[in-house]
């Protein structure tokens, strides 16, 4: 009788141990999330105009900073630290550069540039000069601007210093702009 009381009692433990497991799961939720993704169009960005910073003669000993205002309309401001040392020329006009960035209808975009470049001579490359372009700004407000359906257009200013006694010759340089979603 002893050993049926005990199987009774360990029979009773694993109903009420089942009856737990049971209601648990009873109670128990799940939940679920679905997967989703979207395709979207590229952005892009083209150059409408190149950053040109004039042509210039330069004062025998002082250096001059030449600051291209971005602008949305005609050329680009002109400013520099010793307007008598600097003779504008025609044959290169001062203009900002001109970008136009396309993509998907709602997104918001960044650009990004480098702090300064080096502009080079071109042509002779046994007596390379250098000058600098530097300050870089743009049109847009917070280097970002949000795509609405048409193509979005900015304008990329900067500064460029000429120092006393540079160097005669043409002189470029690549300022890369970068464009991402964010």
């Amino acid at each position: 009788m002893f050993l049926l009381n005990t199987e009774i009692k360990q029979l009773y433990a694993l109903a009420i141990i089942a009856m737990f497991f049971k209601s648990a799961a009873i109670y128990g939720q799940t939940g679920t999330s679905a997967g989703k993704a979207e395709i979207l169009r590229r952005v892009t960005v083209y150059k409408n105009d190149d950053l040109r910073f004039g042509a210039f003669t330069p004062d025998a000993q002082n250096p001059s900073t030449v600051m291209i205002v971005p602008r949305s309309s005609g050329n680009a401001s002109f400013i520099d630290d010793y307007s008598t040392n600097l003779i504008s020329h025609n044959h290169l006009p001062r203009t900002a550069a001109k970008f136009t960035v396309q993509g998907a209808s709602g997104t918001q975009f960044m650009v990004t540039y480098p702090t300064s470049i080096q502009l080079t001579t071109v042509g002779d490359s046994s007596n390379t000069e250098e000058m600098t372009a530097f300050d870089f700004t743009t049109t847009l407000e917070d280097d970002s601007s949000r795509l609405q359906g048409a193509p979005v257009v900015f304008y990329l200013g900067g500064s460029l210093t000429i120092n006393g006694n540079q160097a005669l010759g043409a002189y470029s340089g690549l300022v890369s702009v970068t464009v991402a979603y964010f």
